[in-house]
């Protein structure tokens, strides 16, 4: 999500998953478990990786922190909630209002405590939209891989 290609663990667009995505982000227990088991079946993870929520708007993780909660379920993988950013405007609502995007320094993305030594980051939101909460994210845990329910290909920017 930086000016070279990075991977990214997804189930595909965001215009097939964009139902999903937002129930998710109503942290509906039915919802966070339908998505989780659609990735746990959809990816193939890292058996040595570990599930790391993203921080919403507010700061930090809340429905990314239940989602991989359920996924860990799932998969077995470890959660580490470590990261933390500063609050700021709903990327989403700014997006809709057609307001501009804060840079991704202004969010202040930084490690709350030490990454587990040995694992591999998996940085869980539940869509990439144009690529700036993520990208954030990676500015914090560089060797980060992105994973999420959806990417909306029409908006990302790399």
């Amino acid at each position: 999500m930086s000016s070279t290609y990075r991977h990214i663990l997804t189930l595909g667009d965001y215009s097939l998953q964009r139902e999903l995505c937002h129930r998710v982000k109503t942290s509906s227990l039915p919802s966070l478990r339908e998505a989780a088991g659609k990735l746990a079946e959809g990816i193939c993870f890292h058996a040595d990786g570990v599930l790391i929520p993203v921080p919403s708007h507010l700061g930090i993780a809340t429905d990314t922190l239940l989602l991989c909660n359920e996924l860990s379920r799932l998969t077995g993988l470890p959660v580490c909630d470590v990261l933390t950013c500063r609050r700021h405007e709903s990327l989403y609502l700014l997006k809709k209002a057609g307001s501009p995007l804060p840079d991704i320094t202004s969010m202040d993305f930084r490690l709350k405590a030490e990454l587990p030594a040995g694992l591999r980051p998996l940085l869980v939101d539940n869509v990439i939209g144009t690529g700036t909460t993520m990208k954030a994210a990676l500015s914090a845990v560089l060797d980060g891989i992105p994973c999420s329910i959806a990417v909306d290909y029409a908006r990302l920017m790399l």
